[in-house]
């Protein structure tokens, strides 16, 4: 999976509406839309003096970002996230501290992957 796949398997998580391209402008009107850069790209062409659209958030590069996605979660996928993430520190020999955003993220894909094949 590219970054791109990812920041949108996360973005769709969270609940946000992810527009790529070709996109049909009436779906850019629903709530929590975010673009995908291509999308964005062709959108500032068709629409040069609209207003900018919302990119998805860069989870791979945003601990911030991640922080977000995983508020958005249940409880238990949040503990199952802690778990992944301290066996990811240790490991890598680091404290869950020194991990970096694209750590999170990858932990993050891989409890939608369980989640997704326990039927839940």
């Amino acid at each position: 999976m590219n970054p791109e796949q990812q920041r949108i398997k996360i973005a769709e998580a969270c609940g946000l509406h992810v527009i790529d391209v070709p996109f049909i402008p009436s779906q850019t009107k629903a709530a929590g839309c975010v673009f995908t850069d291509a999308a964005r790209a062709e959108w500032r062409r068709c629409y040069p003096n609209s207003c900018g659209v919302q990119r998805i958030p860069d989870y791979l590069n945003d601990l911030n970002a991640m922080h977000a996605a995983l508020k958005s979660q249940t409880q238990a996928f949040r503990a199952e996230f802690d778990r992944l993430l301290h066996a990811v520190a240790e490991e890598k020999h680091l404290l869950v501290t020194e991990l970096g955003a694209k750590d999170w993220a990858e932990c993050f894909i891989s409890c939608l992957q369980a989640q997704r094949d326990s039927g839940n």
